[in-house]
């Protein structure tokens, strides 16, 4: 009689990986697979399902109407990660500013008075930002989401255009590009009166 080689995982999990097999191939006689090369398969093959489901153009809201509306209510529109960084990298480039003013229209995110300057920290799938892959297009609930845009974009346009009329210079910075400091510099110091920090020698003749 043929001898099988025995295995030397417990009791529990040989029986499981029997049944798996068998399961899988509809004999009983068939070699039998370790239960941990079962585990790493599933999981490769889970992880390369969900890698593939949860990109932007596959994705699709599992949730239900009330409970997507719930998280998304939960996103402030305050004191946001982007917001940050372009604050905390005016103050090194030796701006001063003010935030949310509610006196001026649309509560700009951050107020340069000095320069009569205003900088409106956007991000990219709220306010779609055009071509950008983060202002991608959601799967369901299409025409909530279709009406929601074009309130948002609507919404910008006339603030925007109300301050200018009030003679503000107004810089809008999207939030992917506060992902790279380097050339969100460069955009600031385009757009910018320059600050008496950014030219030491030219504080020294003013002052």
């Amino acid at each position: 009689m043929r001898k099988t080689a025995q295995s030397s995982l417990p009791v529990s999990k040989f029986t499981f990986s029997i049944k798996l097999v068998r399961v899988f191939s509809g004999s009983a006689g068939t070699t039998t697979i370790p239960l941990d090369a079962i585990k790493v398969s599933s999981l490769l093959s889970v992880s390369k399902l969900r890698a593939k489901s949860y990109t932007h153009k596959n994705y699709m809201d599992h949730l239900t109407p009330s409970k997507r509306s719930w998280n998304m209510g939960r996103i402030g529109s305050k004191n946001t990660k982007p917001e940050k960084t372009v604050r905390s990298l005016l103050h090194k480039l030796g701006y001063r500013f003010r935030l949310y003013r509610k006196d001026l229209p649309g509560k700009p995110d951050i107020i340069l008075p000095k320069y009569f300057s205003i900088v409106m920290v956007h991000g990219c799938f709220w306010h779609r930002h055009k071509n950008c892959k983060y202002s991608y297009e959601p799967k369901s609930r299409v025409k909530y989401w279709k009406n929601k845009f074009k309130a948002n974009t609507i919404r910008d346009k006339k603030v925007i255009e109300e301050l200018k009329s009030l003679g503000w210079r107004v810089l809008v910075i999207w939030e992917c590009e506060t992902k790279n400091i380097k050339s969100l510099t460069n955009i600031i110091s385009k757009s910018l009166p320059k600050s008496h920090k950014t030219f030491p020698r030219l504080y020294q003749l003013t002052s």
